[in-house]
Formats: C-alpha cells, sequence, structure tokens
C-alpha cells in the first residue's frame, strides 16, 4: 500500500486552513475563492463547479497517482467516525465512490449496512477512485447551468455515475457529518418552468436535458433511464469491487450522443460550443491568452446559429471579467495578451460584431486609460 493514498482537494474562503488534523498525514490541495492565501491555490469568485474542475486539473497533472481523491468544503462536521475512518472504509470496499452519511440530506435512505449503494449522494465530501476520476466519463463536471444552480452539475454527476458504475457507489452509513453552514448560491429549481401549464422540478428538468442532449436511446441507457430513483432499494449492499473501473471506449461511444456528446470528444460545432461552456473556468487568465477567444466562439456561435443560450452564457461570464479586472484593488496587468488592455479591446470587438450593447463604455475605456498611464508612469519612475 501506498504511504499516502489519498489526496484531499478542498474548497475553501482562504481565511484559515481547514481541517488542520489532516496536514500531518495526508496530502492536501486547497482552493480558495474568496481570500489569497500562501498556501492555497486562488481561484476568485469561481463558482462550486469550477473550483471542483480546476482541482481536478491540478490533480490530473500530478506525477503523482493516488488511489483516492477527496473532495470536500470547508464546513464539514463529523458527528460520528473521522477522517481516518472514512480512508478505512475505501480501503475495506475499494469502491468506484463513496460518500459519508449526511445529516438533512433530502435523498437519505437508512441502513443498517455498514455500507450500502446509493444513487443520490451530496457532493460536500466524496472520494473518487482513481480510475474514475480520469476516465473522462464524469469529470470534468458540468458547468452549463451554473447561472440558474449549482446543483445541476452534482444532478448530472448522479446520472452518469450511477449509469457508469451502478452498485459501487458506496455510503458509509458509520461516518456521519453534518454541513456546518449554508453559504447563498445560486439555486433555482427550475430549467424549464412551465411545461404542459405545470412548474418543473430540477430533477425532472435535468433529467430531460441529460437524455435529450446528452445520452443516446441505446437500449442500456434507457432501461437505466426507467428505473426508480427513489426510495432506492437496498439489498446486499453493494457489488463486489474492483480494480480498475475504467469504461472501455466502446461502451463511452454507445452512450454518449454522436452530435451533442461533451465526453467523447466529437467534433461537431455543437459539441466544440458545449465543451467550451463546461470548462470556461479551466483557463486562468480572463484576457486574450485565457477565456476571451473561449466567449468569442460561444458569441459567434449563439449568433450565427439562433442559439441564445450560448450568447446569453458568454455574455454572463464576459461581465464577471469586466468586474473582476476593472475593480481590482492595486495594480492589476495591462498586458495586451494577459491583462487588461486585450479585455478592453474584446470588449470593443464584441460590441463591434453585435453581440451586445453596453452603456458603459466610454467609461469603462477611460478607467482601462487610467491603469495604463497608472503603470507607465509606475515603471519611468523605477
Amino acid at each position: 500500500m501506498k504511504e499516502k493514498p489519498f489526496l484531499y482537494l478542498v474548497q475553501c474562503e482562504g481565511t484559515e486552513i481547514p481541517y488542520p488534523e489532516l496536514q500531518e498525514n495526508a496530502d492536501i490541495i486547497y482552493l480558495s475563492w474568496k481570500k489569497e492565501h500562501d498556501q492555497m491555490v486562488f481561484f476568485p469568485n469561481s463558482t462550486w463547479t469550477d473550483g471542483r474542475n480546476h482541482l481536478f486539473e491540478i490533480a490530473g497533472k500530478l506525477k503523482e497517482r493516488y488511489d483516492y481523491y477527496i473532495f470536500l468544503d470547508d464546513d464539514i462536521v463529523f458527528e460520528n467516525g473521522s477522517f481516518k475512518e472514512f480512508e478505512k472504509l475505501l480501503l475495506q470496499y475499494n469502491p468506484a465512490i463513496a460518500t459519508p452519511y449526511l445529516f438533512d440530506f433530502h435523498f437519505n435512505v437508512e441502513s443498517h449496512l455498514p455500507a450500502h449503494k446509493v444513487f443520490f449522494f451530496d457532493a460536500c465530501m466524496n472520494a473518487f477512485h482513481h480510475s474514475v476520476l480520469f476516465d473522462n466519463t464524469i469529470f470534468p463536471l458540468c458547468s452549463v447551468f451554473d447561472s440558474i444552480a449549482w446543483r445541476y452539475s452534482n444532478c448530472l454527476l448522479w446520472h452518469l455515475a450511477s449509469l457508469f458504475y451502478e452498485g459501487h457507489i458506496l455510503q458509509f452509513n458509520g461516518i456521519k457529518i453534518r454541513s456546518a453552514e449554508s453559504r447563498p448560491y445560486p439555486r433555482d429549481m427550475y430549467i424549464d418552468e412551465i411545461e404542459n401549464g405545470e412548474q418543473r422540478g430540477y430533477l425532472s428538468g435535468m433529467e430531460k436535458w441529460i437524455y435529450s442532449n446528452l445520452l443516446t436511446e441505446h437500449s442500456e441507457v434507457l432501461a437505466f433511464k426507467e428505473k426508480k430513483r427513489w426510495p432506492y432499494t437496498i439489498d446486499d449492499g453493494h457489488v463486489p469491487s474492483k480494480n480498475n473501473y475504467a469504461i472501455p471506449l466502446e461502451k463511452k461511444q454507445q452512450y454518449f450522443q454522436d452530435a451533442s456528446s461533451i465526453l467523447k470528444g466529437s467534433k461537431t460545432i455543437n459539441n466544440i460550443a458545449q465543451y467550451l461552456m463546461i470548462n470556461i473556468g479551466v483557463p486562468l487568465n480572463n484576457s486574450l491568452n485565457g477565456k476571451l477567444p473561449l466567449l468569442y466562439f460561444l458569441f459567434k456561435y449563439g449568433k450565427i446559429y439562433g442559439k441564445e443560450f450560448y450568447t446569453n452564457f458568454a455574455l454572463e461570464k464576459f461581465g464577471e471579467i469586466l468586474i473582476n479586472e476593472f475593480s481590482q484593488e492595486g495594480n492589476p496587468p495591462t498586458d495586451f495578451y494577459q491583462g487588461s488592455l486585450g479585455i478592453g479591446w474584446g470588449l470593443v470587438k464584441f460590441i463591434e460584431e453585435g453581440f451586445f450593447e453596453f452603456d458603459e463604455l466610454d467609461d469603462t475605456l477611460s478607467k482601462l486609460d487610467a491603469m495604463v498611464f497608472r503603470e507607465m508612469d509606475q515603471k519611468i519612475e523605477s
């Protein structure tokens, strides 16, 4: 067994190091979305989904491969058990995915078993087997709906995880946790608000999107679609574990749509647009060497093909970039390819292409001029 078979991937505010007890005998990567910290990756103003995906990208670039990758929010409180006990159960059961019992989780099913299989699981603390995490089936998480509700990315994860790893997703019932803090985040319950005169819940709306846009009508997919989700049947708890959960490429090709698969790597124009939406949080830079070309593609695609969803998404993300770049304290970089000059050029380009109207163009460009002249003055003085 490896000396450290687990890597913890923790998202936090950056005000303090969460779970200091882990530092003694575990490898950890912290990601802060709020405040810079010298022991953390700083990913400012990122959504929960984008933060998870960024940690996933970082973990994938490491030379070391761990048995399990444990994603954590920073507000977990143990009512029973501990990180160490959770780790022991991972090595004992060797599941594809594992989660503790979370109090107040709507879809909990009580069981006397030490571990049982689940379909629904909250995302605050999950362990993924290495052959699952890097198999291009469930990660990166889908951030398409983050502006509506962050929970949708986990809803999609439920479906794909159970489709590919059913019976190997375990809840450890002796490890009981609570989520100590509930922060504000987008949590609209509906994708399509009205259908046949009735409001649809987020589960049915997300399922409709999954089976319309992502998965095929393969017989096994359709059989899975018709299965009862709630309450989830508990029988013998789980099926025998595996050493390798990698899914054959042929099965992925059978399950994901040719025209819109975001996970198979299809080269269609629609698939490229979806892939860029899902991975918009991966480039760290906001300018021409980062997010800006991706947003230009989405704006252009949405305009040419009449896909308002894509233009709205691109507009929202570009608005976030403007707020982040032009409200920074200190002296943000003004470099054309890496900094604010490129973003200013992109703003004018987007307006000229008719992607949107912007009443504050003169004020924004005046701020940019001031930033550039301030940087020039500082260079002259130095």
